[in-house]
């Protein structure tokens, strides 16, 4: 995604640009226009593996490169810039956007800043399509560009050296690219199908994209004519039909990406010797070359302005509104490109003699932007970290404590003060990721690509008594109420969790492929192990109301869901286990930590009427089911611990109730550890008195 402008020779690359950010564009605004448009960053990956390696092997070659100068030449081109939309864009973050935002906001700022935002998503376990957008999510395309400007060099030169010690330079230089492009596209296509998450950003798995564009600037270049025009017409057909039909529920790269990024391969080549019936005949028209040229600053402003439109214009945007931010972002991006990228390209991080004292003072300006956004970062995350260490100091001694009015104990008595103020715990700027980024969360929550079992231990491990907590992320939100009861108790907890994957014996209704079978696999492998396990006296369950399940023969998808539970559940019952299914907790208002950060704690509650979960509940259905044949399963109700007097608040006795649209907060699960330990005390002796 270089801002480089095209040499006359290349203006069919500047069609290839206009193209792929145009694709990136409509992709974003309109998804359902071009669902394949995402596809344009692979294509600025090819353009720019041709174009930098083309360069560096000729001087190579001629043994005039060296690392400094060629550094220094991409940090004219693309920091200033980036630094430049990175700052406004958090400044303009800080003044909108609530302040539940800003952990992510500012912690993907200083990752893009420094060229790493691609490892900072796979390290959160960012879903490109389907998870929330942040405001920096788009640099992990520049970050992956950068790290392969950084390596590539270096790769080049030491083969160079080898080479020229056997006389075949450019040969030895070749047979290495080939083989790191071949070794970087098997490591796509057997890692995507198993984690197409952690493939889909990671640098060494994107690599051989760079490498199909390297390979192609070293070869062979003397063909001409007819055919190398129809190769790029070809190329081009291919990578439009490419852009309307990709979908990003594919697991993608893996071989899949090999036809978008090889027709873009064949679109460069075909635009050299082709003449006037090439490609380059697209790049006669000035709207396209202009747009190619603005393509960098394009890409860079156009997310910026999508994730921050709603907070500046309280709501989503309309389609006439989404036009005027689309005229806003080429606004922007022409400024950018005129005032940004090309001053600093020509006057360097030097100060140039000149008469325009403004050119020489936006390139110490536009030179200091990366630190100024670090140093900004790094201050507010500070504050931020400051706020939360204060958050959980008050909480241990809250709990240690026992202080009346906290948390839950708040709930039944309307006129109880809480302990500590207006404080609200956790901070509603790392309430979220509190709850995301745990050490349980990302230990013992198997993720949606995997099937593989993961089992944690918690308590004691000689306990007489063990408890199973299995379900989903709403399983995984009861983890802290049960740990604490299990300590209490003297007994040991066991976890089976996994997101977005009720433990059931019915299959649930997944859209991306591959993730059908990998639930069910790691569902139906929990059921036998928790059977299995003679330790095992009791079964916590929760799960999301909302799942959607495959029907069986005869059944709707309802009535499969409940015979689903009723299955798993009587396994447990049938070796000897008591189960515990929790009722589903009360939905807050949408938008329930927006409204905290905006608004009094009063005011962002929701009515009881209005929490319960849409539509029918397998769960209870299924408890309901076995209840009735008499078998020992116990439907815990929990709407007690969360409403009172027709109300749900969004904050009880200092604790932030809600993490998000439907998942409590870890800090107010640990203070209803009593209600727990409550019921798993009364099952396990009426299981005894039935046994006596």
């Amino acid at each position: 995604m270089t801002g480089a402008a095209a040499p006359t020779r290349l203006t069919h690359i500047q069609t290839l640009r206009a193209v792929a950010v145009g694709a990136v564009l409509i992709f974003h605004f309109w998804p359902w226009v071009l669902p394949g448009g995402f596809l344009g960053v692979d294509a600025f990956f090819v353009i720019s593996g041709f174009l930098i390696t083309g360069g560096i092997v000729r001087q190579v070659e001629r043994r005039q490169f060296a690392f400094g100068p060629f550094y220094l030449r991409r940090a004219r081109r693309l920091l200033p810039a980036a630094a430049l939309v990175a700052l406004v864009s958090g400044f303009v973050a800080w003044l909108v956007q609530p302040v539940s935002l800003w952990l992510d906001t500012f912690s993907e700022l200083l990752a893009a800043t420094l060229y790493v935002q691609n490892w900072f998503l796979v390290y959160t376990g960012s879903d490109y399509f389907a998870g929330t957008p942040s405001l920096a999510q788009h640099y992990w395309s520049l970050s992956v560009e950068e790290q392969f400007y950084l390596a590539w060099p270096v790769v080049i030169v030491l083969v160079a050296w080898v080479g020229r010690r056997i006389g075949h330079t450019r040969r030895s230089i070749v047979v290495a690219l080939a083989l790191l492009t071949v070794a970087s596209f098997v490591a796509s296509v057997v890692v995507t199908p198993n984690d197409w998450q952690y493939s889909f950003f990671a640098t060494h798995i994107r690599a051989w994209e760079f490498g199909v564009g390297a390979l192609l600037a070293l070869a062979p270049s003397s063909y001409q004519g007819r055919w190398r025009a129809t190769a790029g017409w070809t190329g081009g057909l291919v990578l439009v039909v490419c852009l309307v039909i990709y979908q990003g529920s594919w697991p993608f790269p893996g071989w899949i990406g090999a036809i978008p990024v090889l027709a873009t391969a064949l679109c460069i080549w075909g635009g050299f010797g082709a003449g006037r019936r090439g490609l380059s005949r697209l790049a006669l028209s000035r709207p396209v070359v202009w747009m190619g040229d603005i393509s960098y600053s394009l890409y860079l402003w156009h997310w910026p302005v999508i994730v921050l439109a709603p907070s500046l214009l309280g709501g989503r945007p309309s389609p006439l509104t989404q036009l005027i931010m689309v005229v806003l972002c080429f606004v922007l991006a022409w400024v950018t490109k005129t005032q940004v990228e090309d001053r600093f390209r020509e006057g360097g991080m030097v100060v140039v003699r000149g008469r325009d004292p403004w050119r020489r003072q936006s390139i110490i300006v536009t030179a200091a932007l990366p630190l100024v956004v670090v140093v900004g970062c790094v201050v507010q995350l500070q504050a931020i970290s400051t706020s939360s260490a204060r958050a959980s100091a008050l909480e241990r001694q809250a709990l240690q404590e026992d202080l009346p009015c906290y948390g839950a104990d708040a709930l039944s008595d309307p006129s109880c003060a809480p302990p500590f103020g207006d404080e609200l715990i956790p901070p509603l700027a790392t309430a979220f990721a509190k709850f995301s980024r745990s050490p349980e969360n990302t230990e013992c929550m198997q993720v949606v690509t995997s099937s593989e079992v993961i089992r944690c231990s918690f308590g004691d491990p000689d306990a007489d008594v063990t408890v199973a907590l299995v379900g989903d992320s709403h399983g995984l939100a009861w983890l802290p109420a049960a740990q604490i009861a299990a300590e209490n108790e003297g007994w040991r907890l066991v976890t089976y969790l996994r997101g977005a994957c009720p433990v059931s014996a019915a299959v649930t209704k997944r859209y991306v492929p591959g993730e059908q079978e990998l639930c069910d696999a790691w569902s139906q492998g929990v059921i036998d192990e928790v059977a299995s396990d003679p330790d095992i006296n009791l079964v916590m369950t929760a799960a999301l109301n909302t799942i959607t399940w495959v029907p069986a023969d005869g059944q709707t998808p309802f009535e499969t869901g409940v015979s689903g539970y009723a299955e798993a559940w009587t396994r447990w019952v049938e070796a000897g286990k008591q189960v515990v299914v929790m009722e589903e907790t009360p939905l807050p208002r949408p938008g329930v930590l927006e409204c905290l950060a905006e608004a009094p704690v009063n005011e962002c509650g929701r009515p009881e009427s209005e929490a319960s979960q849409p539509g029918p509940s397998p769960l209870h259905a299924a408890a309901a089911r076995l209840q009735a044949e008499g078998l020992p399963v116990h439907l815990m109700p929990v709407r007690e611990l969360f409403c009172a007097d027709g109300q749900c608040p969004a904050a009880i006795g200092n604790v932030v109730v809600y993490v998000d649209d439907d998942h409590v907060s870890r800090a107010y699960m640990r203070t209803l550890s009593e209600e727990v330990a409550e019921c798993w005390t009364r099952v396990l002796s009426e299981d005894g008195e039935s046994q006596a």
